[in-house]
């Protein structure tokens, strides 16, 4: 692995998960890029010896910044990719390859075709299914078969060719950050087969299938919004999933519940009314089941 690496990526273990394995296996990373908190700023190299109070950091979560400095990798940040200083910042850094995985900014063309080998991206979900910024979100939303894909970036985004992908499984109650940390997993062993099949010799790039393209923007709170034609399993496990993300609601006979955790579910139950409520608990009938949630209070 003699590639001369620049790995872009932000907070969150899609980032740091990744980084963290490549550093493991020897790549040579010659420097991490993270998102500016301010718009305007070209590339430009942070000190390891500062705070780094210009970055928001959550220390509950993992962050690329803390793993560069502790493998003693320059660290730059940018919100400016097409600044022209930007740019010229990257050549010097004579990157042969560009990793991302979980960046805010879309590479700019110029980036792109910078390093020989060009860039790779990890994206959580079996491309071309599920384009756009947030996969994970709508891999429970529309209930399809999560996975990872490892594929070339271009200039249109996540359409470019794919280099590895493979399935994973989302037990029953998993939560967002769990589904983030198992696909982090999986793009990382991708990553490293990719490196090691380039490094052979064998690594080819498969167009990606337009006519199975689907492409899905950043959610709303209208797509946080689960009704009583779900299935219950279905419906049990999205709510679980992304009630970290803020309170998702449950629409039963046009009442809207802002639900805190889903709790249970019973498939094949049923019940005569559209919802029952005893203390902070609700139970619901969906389309082929029974489920019981943990809600604030109904909205008007």
């Amino acid at each position: 692995m003699s590639l001369r690496i620049v790995f872009l990526g932000m907070l969150g273990a899609l980032s740091a998960l990744p980084l963290e394995r490549l550093l493991a296996a020897g790549a040579d990373v010659r420097a991490v890029i993270v998102p500016a908190p301010v718009p305007g700023l070209a590339l430009r190299q942070l000190l390891h010896a500062s705070p780094l109070s210009d970055i928001p950091l959550q220390p509950a979560q993992a962050h690329v910044l803390d793993i560069a400095r502790e493998h003693r990798v320059a660290a730059w940040s940018v919100s400016d990719l097409r600044h022209p200083d930007s740019l010229v910042q990257l050549r010097a850094l004579q990157p042969e390859l560009l990793i991302v995985s979980c960046f805010r900014h879309i590479l700019p063309g110029a980036w792109l075709a910078l390093p020989r080998q060009g860039a790779w991206n990890l994206h959580p979900s079996l491309l071309p299914r599920l384009r756009g910024p947030d996969p994970i979100f709508w891999t429970f939303h529309e209930n399809v078969q999560p996975g990872v894909s490892v594929h070339r970036m271009s200039v249109r985004v996540d359409a470019g060719p794919i280099l590895m992908q493979a399935p994973v499984t989302f037990p029953d109650e998993i939560s967002y950050a769990e589904a983030e940390r198992i696909v982090a997993h999986a793009g990382a062993d991708l990553f490293l087969a990719a490196l090691q099949a380039l490094d052979q010799g064998t690594l080819s790039a498969a167009p990606q299938h337009e006519a199975s393209a689907s492409q899905f923007p950043l959610p709303s709170r209208a797509d946080c919004i689960v009704t009583e034609n779900w299935n219950v399993r279905h419906a049990f496990n999205f709510l679980r999933a992304v009630a970290e993300l803020g309170a998702p609601r449950l629409r039963l006979a046009g009442h809207d519940f802002s639900v805190r955790k889903a709790v249970g579910y019973t498939a094949g139950a049923e019940m005569g009314e559209a919802w029952r409520i005893s203390a902070h608990e609700l139970t619901a009938r969906l389309a082929d089941g029974v489920l019981r949630v943990l809600y604030f209070a109904p909205e008007p």
